[in-house]
């Protein structure tokens, strides 16, 4: 046997020990790690779609609430009377409120008063009935603070999210004398809002099974999850209604990320493994053939060079081995690999996340540099503030997840007000943002600004809080300067905080300079 193959098989057995222990190390500890992560991830995300429902929910103990305490319901329990009907009962109501039904009933459970669109008469009479048979569980609630809980309705064929409260007078000077209750089907479209909202897709399973009753300390919602192929595990979501029976489920396909990067981690390992023990033996190989030291320290040179100097648009050359050939290909390979994602991670690190413009440290930069460019060339530059009014009070009354929604929408409204490639949107932080406007004078940033005001205004986001429009404006302030010898573009911003400061001062949805 030559030299040349003793040290081969020599070499083949010491990389194939190698990778023996490094897969008996991978399994032992890394992999037990990421399982774990993968837990805990899933448990998380469970706790979103806890969250996603109980928005649902919410929404309808707000308006039970709204509508329990006021002396009007009050006195409708009393009474009946036709005027309270009249005013507040209406196609419009149920439809703006989502509600199937809005049921009123005595201390007693005793339906007072049922309303509902004509073709739902006999599901909101159904919904009164499973009151009436779950009583002791609801009256075991206590309504003012837990108001929503889930009913199976026989008519309905299926579940229902209700909201129920006690009625008292508005100032709560007398007992509640009965309760108010609205509510809306578990159906395909509840399973749309949230899918919607969480950004998942789910599909809903009704279930409403009698038979399947859980303790009454157990959860109202409890996650379930299992591993269906090694790309995807299914998350389900199952809710219990007031009877502590199980309501109706909601299921979905995750992918598992972290498995897959388990996975790939696995891949890149053994390929490293196998590339070094590849590069090993070809070094033994370079010390018994001249031929072949030569091409490899020229490939190890290159990779220096690029390592020192950080230029990673050089590439390297093919070489008539078949070996050294294909690690050029791989060496370049990597190279576009690693060129990408250190442009990608510049954009990412320039872009807010959530609205998809440019963040404070872009804005920084590019202000700074159109400064500089302004005083050099003796032109101006122009700076709007642009601050969304009552944003509070809309994050409070809608919740985050719509003030999101709202922050993304207002950035697309301004980035489609400004055209040219050398202006820049970026949000300045929380809900407000800035447009820099380079070779602009104070004239044309106020129509900017007017253009940017009159659009976000026509948007018509409803704000019912606000205080003076009920839908989402903003104020903006503008300035123009054109740089000189000593000034920074501090000032600028300075000037046009000001501006946004008076405007808000002059009432909001204005644009002052």
């Amino acid at each position: 046997m030559s030299l040349r193959l003793r040290t081969l098989l020599t070499l083949i057995l010491i990389l194939g020990v190698s990778l023996v222990s490094m897969m008996f190390v991978m399994h032992r500890y890394i992999f037990s790690a990421f399982n774990s992560l993968e837990h805990l991830h899933f448990n998380r995300l469970g706790e979103h779609f806890v969250q996603t429902i109980g928005s649902q929910e919410e929404y309808f103990t707000s308006f039970v609430r709204d509508w329990g305490v006021w002396n009007d319901s009050y006195q409708f329990i009393q009474d009946q009377n036709q005027g309270y009907i009249d005013d507040n009962f209406n196609d419009e109501t149920l439809t703006g409120i989502g509600t199937l039904c809005i049921l009123y009933f005595d201390l007693d459970f005793n339906l007072v008063y049922a309303f509902s669109f004509a073709e739902d008469r006999k599901i909101a009479l159904s919904v009164a009935e499973s009151v009436k048979h779950s009583r002791k569980h609801i009256q075991a609630l206590n309504l003012e603070v837990k108001s929503s809980f889930y009913l199976c309705v026989k008519q309905l064929n299926g579940p229902l999210l209700t909201a129920m409260y006690p009625i008292y007078p508005t100032d709560r000077s007398c007992p509640a004398n009965g309760y108010i209750l609205m509510g809306r089907a578990i159906n395909s479209q509840y399973c749309y809002d949230v899918s919607s909202h969480s950004g998942f897709d789910f599909e809903l399973v009704k279930v409403c099974d009698k038979t399947a009753t859980a303790q009454k300390n157990e959860k109202k919602t409890s996650l379930t999850y299992s591993f269906i192929s090694e790309d995807f595990a299914e998350l389900t979501l199952m809710v219990r209604n007031v009877d502590h029976q199980q309501a109706f489920a909601l299921k979905t396909k995750v992918f598992r990320e972290m498995n897959n990067h388990l996975r790939q981690v696995f891949k890149v390992t053994v390929t490293v493994m196998v590339m070094l023990g590849v590069i090993g033996i070809l070094l033994v190989e370079l010390l018994l053939n001249h031929l072949v030291l030569s091409p490899i320290s020229a490939q190890i040179n290159h990779f220096n060079r690029i390592g020192e100097s950080g230029d990673l648009s050089e590439r390297f050359e093919d070489h008539s081995s078949r070996e050294l050939h294909q690690l050029s290909q791989t060496a370049n390979h990597m190279l576009d690999r690693i060129e990408s994602l250190n442009k990608e991670l510049q954009l990412a690190s320039m872009t807010d996340s959530l609205t998809r413009v440019g963040n404070r440290r872009q804005f920084d930069e590019h202000l700074q540099h159109e400064w500089l460019i302004a005083r050099r060339n003796g032109t101006v530059v122009s700076l709007l503030m642009i601050d969304i009014d009552h944003f509070k009070l809309y994050n409070d009354t809608y919740g985050h997840q719509d003030g999101d929604q709202c922050l993304q929408s207002v950035a697309e409204v301004i980035s489609n007000q400004v055209k040219r490639e050398a202006d820049l949107v970026a949000r300045y932080g929380g809900e407000e943002f800035a447009v820099i406007l380079p070779d602009v004078p104070l004239i044309g940033a106020q129509k900017v600004a007017e253009r940017i005001r009159q659009a976000i205004n026509d948007l018509g986001i409803p704000n019912v809080d606000a205080l003076k429009t009920p839908w989402i404006t903003v104020s903006i302030g503008y300035e123009s300067m054109s740089p000189q010898s000593g000034q920074d573009c501090e000032e600028l911003i300075r000037f046009a905080d000001q501006a946004l400061y008076r405007a808000k001062k002059a009432g909001r949805n204005c644009i002052i300079s």
